[in-house]
Order: C-alpha cells, then sequence, then structure tokens
C-alpha cells in the first residue's frame, strides 16, 4: 500500500531543549544456556520487563513516540508531565513474543528499529513481517536500523545511502506508512552520516550516547539510556535520575 503522509515539522525558529528519557533496549527474554556476558547485558528477562513498565506507571511516566519527540522540539507540540520513550534496537523475535504483549497489557507504546535485511532473510531470530505490521497496527512505531547493521561512518557515501534509503523504502511499503525514525547501527556516526541521513527523509535518530537532553538543532543525535540485564526497577529509576541530574549541567 502507498505510504500514508504525516505533514514533516519544518522547524520554526525556536531554539528548543528538551530532557526526555529515551530507553534503549534489545533482547526482552532470558539468554540461553551458555550465553556470553555480552548476551546477557543486552537480554531483560520478560518478567522484569513487565516490572519495568509497571514501575514507570506508578512513578507517573507516559509513554511517548519519536514522532511525537520531534514534533515537540521542532514545534513545541504539548508532551505528557513526564514522558518516556521505550527503544528496541534490532528486531528480534522476542520483542513481538515477549515485549509486544506485555506493552499492550501495561499501556505502553514503542519504538522498534529494524534491520530489513534481516526480516526479508526470514531469519528465525527475528520478526516477521507479519508481525511488524500487527505491531504497527496495533500503535507501535516502527524505525529503521538500516538494511545490513553495518558500521555506517566505514562505508562510502553511496553505500550509507542505500543502507539509508533502501531500508526506509521497504518498511515504508510493508506498513503503508511513512518512516522517519533512524538508530544508527552500532551508535555510530559522523557528521557525513549524519547529513545523509536527514537528506534521506528521516526526522530523527538516535546514537548509544547516554544522556536524556535533546536539543532542536540536533534531531539526527539523541542520546539514550542503555538498559542492562542487571537492571531491577530501583536501578533503571537510578539510571533515570542520575541522567535527569545530570542533565541540568548540560549546555
Amino acid at each position: 500500500p502507498p505510504a500514508t503522509a504525516t505533514p514533516y515539522p519544518t522547524p520554526d525558529g525556536t531554539t528548543r531543549t528538551l530532557k526526555v528519557p529515551i530507553l534503549m533496549y534489545h533482547y526482552v527474554s532470558v539468554p540461553p544456556a551458555g550465553s556470553d556476558r555480552v548476551r546477557h547485558d543486552l537480554s531483560v528477562g520478560p518478567d522484569l520487563f513487565r516490572a519495568h513498565l509497571v514501575t514507570l506507571r506508578e512513578q507517573g511516566y507516559t509513554s511517548i513516540t519519536m514522532t511525537e519527540l520531534v514534533y515537540a522540539l521542532e514545534l513545541g507540540a504539548p508532551l505528557p508531565a513526564k514522558p518516556i520513550l521505550l527503544t528496541f534496537d534490532d528486531g528480534y523475535r522476542d520483542n513481538y513474543e515477549n515485549a509486544f504483549s506485555i506493552m499492550r497489557e501495561e499501556g505502553f507504546v514503542g519504538t522498534f528499529f529494524v534491520v530489513t535485511s534481516l526480516v526479508e532473510e526470514r531469519n528465525v531470530n527475528y520478526m516477521t513481517w507479519e508481525q511488524i505490521v500487527e505491531m504497527k497496527e496495533a500503535g507501535m512505531e516502527i524505525g529503521s536500523h538500516t538494511t545490513h547493521h553495518l558500521s555506517l561512518p566505514t562505508l562510502s557515501e553511496e553505500e550509507i545511502w542505500r543502507e539509508l534509503t533502501r531500508s526506509r523504502a521497504l518498511l515504508q511499503e510493508r506498513l503503508g506508512q511513512e518512516v522517519h525514525s533512524l538508530a544508527y547501527p552500532g551508535g555510530r556516526f559522523d557528521d557525513g552520516v549524519v547529513h545523509l541521513t536527514h537528506a534521506a527523509g528521516y526526522w530523527i535518530a538516535v546514537t548509544t550516547k547516554q544522556g536524556v537532553t535533546h536539543h532542536s538543532e540536533s534531531p539526527f543525535t539523541l542520546r539514550r539510556i542503555r538498559v542492562r540485564g542487571s537492571m531491577f526497577p530501583p536501578d533503571l529509576l537510578e539510571a533515570i535520575h542520575y541522567w535527569m541530574v545530570e542533565a541540568q549541567f548540560e549546555p
């Protein structure tokens, strides 16, 4: 189906700084036996994930999408009193099987960044197009994590362009709506990558740099808070609090 259009949030000339936590998840499952430390670090079990959401709701947080954030940054669109974003990198199958159902039950939305080549290959560890479309139709936001999850700064301009545009075009074709958000693979970017990301039609992009401060003049270098598998709800709240306090001392 043709992509449905959302008006581009042309900056209104007002410089804005927002302090909004963007949480970065990867796997939402218990790591298989024998998993290495990296996998354990990237994995939040379903019960713990639900506990995160319950705690965030009890603390008064309301989840928003990347599109809502960019409209707030560029146009001053209103946000809830305590907005928070939940983002998921890579498009693992457990994002559908575990995270999606828990989020619906607990009343949260999130943004899922998909590596399109892995979906096309029907890799069993990653979500299918049918699952991704179902999530979109239920109110989840789908973003690009490029076509092949390569380190963009190491590629030629032509290769970067292909990684950015082909993934976005395929997502839009499959979803029937425009795709505006990107997560840089491995969080790696440089000025050239940012320029091409803007030119490729994206409105907003996230990095793996830690922090909560976002500027209207730099919507392509947004910071996030890494959620680790060892973080119980008090640890998650402590991390959010730490970066919100740090933000008071940022320019």
